[in-house]
Formats: structure tokens, sequence, C-alpha cells
């Protein structure tokens, strides 16, 4: 019953690791939903564009908002991918002189 038992908790242990390795994090959620919403945003300033030209001879200011929403992904991409470079610095710097410190009070 005690090895069933141990066996078990491991069991459900390396799952519940599992899965917090497969949750995004919360601002991957909302980067990747605002780069979706962009990109649909980019595609239907295009056809809009494209309708006004073909229609009105004129595609000027559809233009100009499609490039305000290039620059919103450009920005939103740069700005998370800094954050995840501090977190990730952050994270190794800081756990090695832990596990350094581990070593030389182990050996020590």
């Amino acid at each position: 019953m005690i090895r069933f038992l141990k066996k078990f908790f491991a069991i459900r242990k390396k799952r519940r690791e599992q899965r917090k390795e497969d949750k995004l994090s919360f601002t991957k959620v909302v980067v990747c939903t605002m780069l979706c919403l962009a990109t649909a945003w980019i595609t239907w300033s295009y056809v809009l564009a494209t309708t006004a030209l073909l229609l009105y001879s004129n595609a000027d200011p559809l233009s100009d908002l499609s490039s305000v929403v290039c620059q919103t992904i450009i920005a939103t991409v740069i700005s998370y991918c800094v954050k995840a470079l501090c977190e990730n610095i952050s994270k190794y710097n800081f756990g090695n002189q832990d596990e350094e410190q581990q070593d030389t009070e182990i050996m020590g």
C-alpha cells in the first residue's frame, strides 16, 4: 500500500510539473491576443484601402491607418522581447549565484 501511494504521488507530482510548463504566462497570452487582433486589423485596412482605391481612386487615409497598426505590432513584439530578456538574465544570474553558494556550502 505504501509503494502504491509513493508511486501515485510521484506520478501526480510529475503531471503537475508538466502542466506548469505547458501553461502560457499572462503576458504571452496578452501579446498573442494583441498580435492576432493587430494582424486582423491590418488585413481589413488593406482590404478597405483596396476597395477605396478601386471605387474612389483614393486610399491615402487607410494606408496611414495600416502604418500605425504596423508600428503597434513592432512595438509590442520589441517590448515583450525586452521583458523576456530581462527576466531570463535575472533568472539565470541570480539562480547561478544561489547554486554556487549551495555548492560551496556542501563542499566546505
